[in-house]
């Protein structure tokens, strides 16, 4: 049975894909009991993923603003390891591309995704980019609850093997995070959803459509898990 916040999202556009005119729409949502900078710096931070994300095994960062483009995209995935200082992890820029894992408004990436979940070590490559991207506000300028907002959608320029033109297939994806306050409880609500037209979104929803919504839902509830225990350590 769907949330009342799932059926929210079923009918929501992206920035560029009104949902009258989405092929294929995919959500789903969930609440964190964690601070609202914690789930975002987890998000945004692609070292990351592999700890939580099952779908998304790898990212390859291609290109970053202040950081210019990787000679080896094969090369351009940083490692990190936790900072005992806040228990958040540290950006550990590898020195043959200086290409930081960490999404900013403009980020090309490709996604490696997962499938078929019984070869994982099977993954298709999906070149996006950052198109939107609004952090959290500071605390002391902001009343009410807090939202961040980070978009990712195809990117048809990266001349990679799984680009392809915009009237074929065009994806759009949104992840919005909001600070929410029941009952003195704090924790945040985390929404993400997709919206896929062109040609070729006909045949994504055939045969994948089921596959992605069962995809994101595992993603939400793996990056509540992660964050929650890394809280609780």
């Amino acid at each position: 049975m769907p949330t009342a916040s799932e059926r929210d999202l079923s009918s929501q556009s992206t920035p560029t894909i009104p949902s009258s005119k989405a092929i294929l729409h995919i959500s789903a949502s969930t609440r964190v009991k964690a601070p609202i900078s914690r789930i975002w710096d987890t998000l945004i931070n692609t070292s990351t993923w592999p700890e939580w994300n099952s779908f998304i095994s790898r990212v390859t960062i291609r290109d970053q603003p202040h950081y210019g483009s990787s000679a080896d995209p094969a090369t351009a995935t940083s490692s990190s390891h936790p900072d005992e200082s806040n228990g958040h992890n540290k950006v550990n820029v590898t020195n043959n591309n200086r290409l930081s894992p960490i999404f900013v408004l403009g980020t090309r990436a490709s996604f490696h995704a997962v499938m078929n979940p019984k070869k994982p070590e099977n993954t298709t490559e999906v070149p996006l980019v950052i198109t939107d991207f609004k952090p959290p506000p500071d605390a002391l300028s902001e009343t009410g609850g807090r939202i961040a907002r980070i978009v990712w959608s195809s990117d048809h320029g990266s001349g990679l093997k799984g680009s392809l033109s915009s009237w074929l297939l065009h994806a759009e994806r949104v992840h919005q995070i909001e600070e929410l306050d029941e009952e003195g409880e704090s924790f945040a609500e985390v929404r993400t959803w997709e919206a896929q037209k062109g040609l070729l979104a006909y045949v994504v929803k055939y045969l994948y459509g089921s596959f992605l919504q069962a995809a994101f839902g595992r993603w939400v509830d793996e990056l509540k898990g992660f964050i929650e225990r890394e809280i609780e350590r």
